[in-house]
């Protein structure tokens, strides 16, 4: 371990410095956040974030949209998929246990 030693007015600006950014992030509108090192935007994500996101191959998603379960758009040969629309399907396709509770 190496060991480096500064002043304490150094220290106190250090420490000032990393209090304003912590701030500043807790300021900012959820959609703007990191989650899992990863930029999540809150409106639309590309297939790559959302095999991320989901734990899915790309031929699920390929599947998803073959079988028009999910909308998406198309901008430059890269597809996007709205929060809302991945939300959607995963509400409609979750399955319910034996002896749960209906919400």
């Amino acid at each position: 371990m190496k060991i480096i030693v500064i002043g304490s007015r150094a220290y106190n600006e250090l420490v000032g410095r990393i209090e304003k950014i912590e701030s500043a992030i807790a300021s900012l509108p959820e959609k703007g956040r990191v989650r899992d090192k990863e930029y999540i935007n809150d409106e639309w994500m590309d297939g790559e974030q959302v095999c991320r996101y989901l734990g899915i191959s790309g031929r699920t998603l390929q599947r998803l949209r073959s079988d028009h379960v999910i909308t998406y758009s198309a901008i430059n040969r890269k597809l996007y998929y709205s929060l809302t629309e991945i939300r959607r399907v995963l509400k409609e396709r979750s399955v319910r246990r034996k002896n749960q509770p209906k919400e």
